[in-house]
């Protein structure tokens, strides 16, 4: 005889598949709203992160260029000597002690001539350059000597007195201002230009440059930023121990890591 349900049976067997089903939308429901909450809180900090870094990097750069800028003023792209370009340590010592950010600042000139100052603030750098003790920066130079180009190292101590003097006769052979990237594509209106990470040909070391070419001259103002120090800017705004950031440009190319490994 077969098996009768009652109309109670029936009843409770519906209402039971519908609070299965209902349950089971809720849940779905759910697990899609927590996703697209957890896909809006990450968006969100994300989008912070990428303020925060921003507004850093900005800081960073800002000095960098308002020294430029401040150069640009100066009679500096009439310096015709060593002696005379000296004259102007002390505004780019004070340039370079404002911003921790800076490496070099310097100068590239139509003839070849070129006076770059550094901080010596790296055992690194002090051991590459072999400075004195009581060597705080180095003037790099190459400048019109006797109607010819000569190179030489000027070490000088914090209180910019000359410490000691590396004659580099044949520097202008292996360095040529006006073969690199930062000179030959620094705008002729004298708008600011920043440079992909590139080897720095003076420590080897990877960076940005910063340039300015006074208008419609063949002089250009250039600073360094090393990578490592867009890197610390990055690793500032890390949210987890596991967390990794990247600067990349508009063509998808890596400008910096946040971790000193991940750049080597």
């Amino acid at each position: 005889m077969p098996r009768t349900f009652t109309l109670r049976t029936y009843v409770l067997a519906l209402a039971f598949g519908l609070i299965m089903l209902v349950g089971g939308l809720l849940t779905v429901v759910g697990q899609h709203l927590h996703r697209s909450v957890d896909d809006a809180l990450a968006a969100d900090l994300w989008q912070r992160v990428g303020m925060q870094v921003q507004a850093s990097l900005h800081e960073l750069i800002l000095p960098a260029d308002m020294a430029l800028q401040l150069l640009q003023a100066t009679e500096l792209k009439d310096a015709a000597g060593l002696q005379q370009r000296l004259q102007y340590l002390p505004a780019i010592r004070a340039a370079l002690d404002a911003s921790s950010a800076l490496s070099s600042i310097y100068v590239g000139y139509g003839d070849g001539s070129f006076f770059f100052v550094r901080r010596l603030d790296r055992p690194s750098d002090r051991q590459r350059f072999q400075a004195p003790p009581a060597a705080v920066y180095l003037v790099q130079s190459i400048a019109l000597q006797n109607g010819q180009l000569h190179g030489s190292y000027l070490f000088f101590d914090r209180a910019l007195t000359l410490v000691s003097v590396l004659e580099r006769p044949n520097y202008h052979h292996e360095f040529d201002p006006r073969h690199r990237a930062w000179y030959r594509l620094a705008p002729s209106d004298g708008q600011l230009l920043i440079t992909p990470p590139y080897t720095y040909f003076s420590d080897g070391q990877v960076g940005i440059t910063l340039a300015r070419r006074l208008t419609d001259s063949a002089v250009v103002l250039a600073a360094d930023i090393r990578l490592r120090t867009l890197g610390d800017v990055l690793a500032e705004q890390r949210i987890t121990p596991g967390t990794h950031l990247a600067l990349v440009d508009a063509t998808g190319q890596v400008m910096a890591l946040d971790d000193e490994m991940l750049q080597k």
